[in-house]
């Protein structure tokens, strides 16, 4: 049985899960919410750059 899950609770699963391996790991606090929030600014950039692509690989005015 396989479960479907959304991208974004997926990326919050896994996001949670690697914050937990850091805390155990022993990083300080603050560098696990700064590695966070940078993880987080690189996914919205790569976001954001797969969504213009999306757009500019679509031919003008829908022709084809």
């Amino acid at each position: 049985m396989s479960a479907r899950v959304p991208l974004r609770s997926a990326l919050a699963i896994v996001s949670a899960a690697y914050e937990e391996a850091m805390r155990e790991h022993g990083l300080l606090p603050d560098t696990i919410t700064v590695i966070s929030a940078m993880a987080a600014r690189h996914l919205e950039t790569l976001e954001a750059e797969d969504r213009s692509e999306d757009r500019g690989a679509r031919p003008p005015d829908g022709g084809t």
